[in-house]
């Protein structure tokens, strides 16, 4: 398991377009945000407490909800509405799920207090496994399990290599003149792949 230190507002981005960003830190509890492309709303929760069988997840802005045998289906508002500021506490056992459009969490395992939630998101391969292991100050150590072919980057890192990789894609019409008039004393390929003399 990886475990990443972040701050409010600091993101994990998982290859494939999942990012999780720690929102808030509120009495020592870690508001986590889950967003992707195939999520048309951010969803966010805190493990707000547990026992050794069942965790008492807190959702941020919940609109509806409906219960089934294993699974609550949780619709959440949008950013910025009026109903942004309210939560919903919803008691899960482990191997139950909360469901959301594009995103699908289950209470993993519950260890010491500590709830893993096994996130499912479409574009990303796999699950992959989200916990908060402690919270200190503004500072949370998030643990993350994802599988072997999904890569993990802090944001920063993830932003820096984009921006890295744009640079790289930029050429300017003169960037191929070398290869059509090489330097002095280079001598240019002939079409059939010899070079003149």
């Amino acid at each position: 398991m990886l475990v990443l230190r972040r701050r409010a507002h600091e993101a994990i981005v998982f290859e494939g377009g999942l990012v999780v960003t720690l929102t808030d830190v509120v009495d020592h509890r870690a508001w986590i945000a889950f967003s992707a492309p195939s999520i048309p709303t951010p969803v966010v929760v805190a493990s707000v407490a547990a026992s050794v069988e069942e965790a008492c997840i807190g959702v941020q802005s919940p609109v509806a909800v409906r219960y089934e045998a294993g699974a609550t289906h949780l619709a959440v508002a949008e950013p910025g509405s009026t109903d942004a500021r309210a939560v919903l506490l919803v008691n899960a056992t482990v191997g139950e799920r909360l469901v959301f459009r594009g995103l699908e969490l289950e209470v993993a395992s519950i260890v010491r207090g500590r709830v893993v939630l096994d996130a499912t998101v479409s574009g990303v391969e796999g699950v992959v496994g989200v916990s908060v292991f402690a919270v200190s100050g503004a500072e949370v150590k998030i643990g993350i399990a994802a599988p072997d072919n999904v890569r993990v980057y802090r944001e920063e890192v993830w932003l820096a290599m984009r921006e890295a990789n744009e640079a790289a894609a930029v050429w300017a019409p003169g960037d191929l003149a070398e290869l059509v008039n090489p330097p002095a004393g280079v001598s240019a390929p002939l079409a059939d792949g010899h070079r003149r003399s």
